[in-house]
């Protein structure tokens, strides 16, 4: 068909033709699916090193969290009493309130949230000193059923500074937990 040969400008133009072809062939085919490919895999590199670390992360709380409870076997806690310990409870009131002048008790109603029963009482008492109403209040505090003092106010009534001696009126409000089970 063509029997003309083509000049030499023409020819360069078919060469810088051709491997700017190949150049946008190569790109196109190969470059850009590689680098994808490559931008992929460090996304998925990164999502699974966030993954580790979260991971290794829950695994640190839960060695720490295992220690804790070894310790606490090892430190022998008291266990939380059952439901339904008001008995227990008002016996040892009694008893560590013995040393005051008057006390009274009110009884809020017990709340009951999933296996644990709060119950909270607030309590009012007359001692004559301060260091009898410390006593009373750590021995709620650290006595033998799991117990927390609230709004605790302490009125210094009549002690004498020189003395420490007169009345120390106290009102508080302590929290026992008793397991509630199912």
């Amino acid at each position: 068909m063509l029997k003309r040969e083509f000049t030499l400008r023409e020819k360069i133009l078919i060469l810088v033709l051709a491997i700017l072809a190949l150049i946008l062939l190569y790109v196109s085919l190969i470059y850009i699916p590689v680098n994808n490919t490559i931008r992929d895999n460090q996304d998925k590199i990164d999502n699974l090193q966030s993954a580790i670390m979260i991971e290794e992360v829950k695994n640190q709380r839960l060695h720490n969290m295992e220690e804790a409870i070894s310790q606490a076997e090892k430190d022998d806690m008291k266990p939380i009493a059952d439901y339904d310990n008001a008995t227990n409870v008002i016996t040892y009131l009694n008893t560590i309130t013995a040393n005051t002048s008057n006390y009274q008790l009110s009884f809020k109603p017990v709340s009951i949230n999933d296996y644990l029963a709060v119950r909270a009482i607030d309590m009012s008492f007359t001692c004559d000193s301060y260091v009898t109403a410390e006593n009373i209040v750590g021995q709620l505090e650290y006595g033998p059923y799991y117990a927390r003092v609230l709004e605790l106010n302490i009125n210094n009534g009549t002690v004498r500074y020189t003395t420490g001696s007169g009345t120390v009126s106290v009102n508080l409000t302590v929290v026992f937990f008793e397991y509630a089970g199912n």
